[in-house]
């Protein structure tokens, strides 16, 4: 009898552990801890940063003060890791730079206040959302890679991301992104094309960047297409507005392949700012093949935005079809 309660004893007490582990595990417990965070005061801006690669977190901050815009603001800094990912780290013997910590310190030289979280994920896409739906982020801003299960140049989190959440999306891609003096933003006349415009009126009143507006038309279709458009009523309420960039300048290209003329362009600016679109090859088809789409081409940083309806409807550049 004695031997049977020592036993039950030493099991009990070496199953704890895992027991609790697997009831509620640790991952859980910091997602949660994280939620109950208070939602931000009224009139404050914030957007949301997933931070992964150390070395692409000075870019990912950059693009998520600048989309504060002049509103008093704060970065949520967010990094997930993979239950494997988190075990290798705590095996290394050196471990590796934390992207948090290397956000908060690139976030303070811009003296930008910073929210930072950090837990274990096995969906990443959708703790992302609802950690932008907690703290109420106007803008996700991540990072973009070739994905392995979509074969999409934006990353299969990010179009997962795109695909069900209800937010304001940017995608980082290309070299990295440190000061922006010129940016070009495609326009092709669809929806998403006045997220970019937005994006980009933002972005360059921080930077006081000059702003080129490329509107791509088909070979032999320039003559009154402008106007089809809308494209100068457009301009003149985006960027004639009180406050808005005066830095602006309008090009017309007659070309058949919107990706080259973007690519061709890309060696003269910081930044092409567009919306995502077919036309950009940013999701590849199986039955067409691999193509190189312009985040992979262009010789200069890429940032593919993706805006709610919302935010088209209520914007003042709405295009006239």
């Amino acid at each position: 009898m004695f031997a049977i309660m020592v036993i039950m004893a030493l099991a009990t007490t070496f199953i704890t552990t895992p027991l609790l582990h697997a009831v509620y595990s640790p991952a859980r417990q910091r997602r949660d801890e994280a939620m109950r965070e208070p939602p931000p005061p009224s009139g404050e801006t914030r957007t949301l940063i997933a931070v992964s690669s150390p070395q692409t977190v000075p870019g990912l901050v950059n693009v998520g003060a600048w989309l504060l815009g002049n509103n008093i603001g704060r970065l949520c800094v967010l990094h997930l890791s993979h239950p494997e990912e988190q075990e290798r780290r705590n095996r290394a013997f050196y471990p590796a730079v934390d992207p948090i910590e290397r956000a908060i310190q690139h976030a303070s030289e811009l003296d930008v206040p910073v929210r930072a979280l950090g837990f274990i994920s096995r969906n990443p896409a959708s703790d992302i959302l609802r950690t932008a739906q907690k703290y109420k982020c106007g803008w996700i801003v991540l990072g973009g890679h070739k994905g392995i299960l979509t074969g999409s140049a934006l990353g299969h989190i990010a179009d997962e991301v795109i695909e069900h959440g209800d937010c304001n999306v940017a995608i980082l891609m290309g070299k990295p992104l440190r000061t922006v003096q010129k940016i070009l933003v495609p326009y092709l006349g669809e929806n998403q094309d006045v997220g970019a415009l937005l994006a980009a009126d933002i972005i360059a009143r921080q930077q006081d960047a000059h702003i080129t507006i490329l509107h791509v038309v088909k070979l032999g279709d320039r003559a009154g297409n402008d106007d089809r458009l809308g494209v100068q009523e457009m301009m003149d309420r985006q960027f004639g507005s009180p406050g808005g960039v005066r830095q602006v300048r309008f090009q017309v290209v007659e070309s058949n392949s919107p990706v080259d003329v973007a690519v061709h362009e890309s060696e003269a600016y910081d930044l092409i700012i567009l919306g995502i679109s077919e036309q950009w090859r940013l999701k590849q088809s199986l039955l067409t093949g691999p193509q190189a789409s312009v985040a992979q081409a262009a010789a200069c940083s890429i940032l593919a935005v993706h805006t709610t309806a919302s935010t088209i409807i209520n914007a003042p550049t709405a295009v006239v079809h």
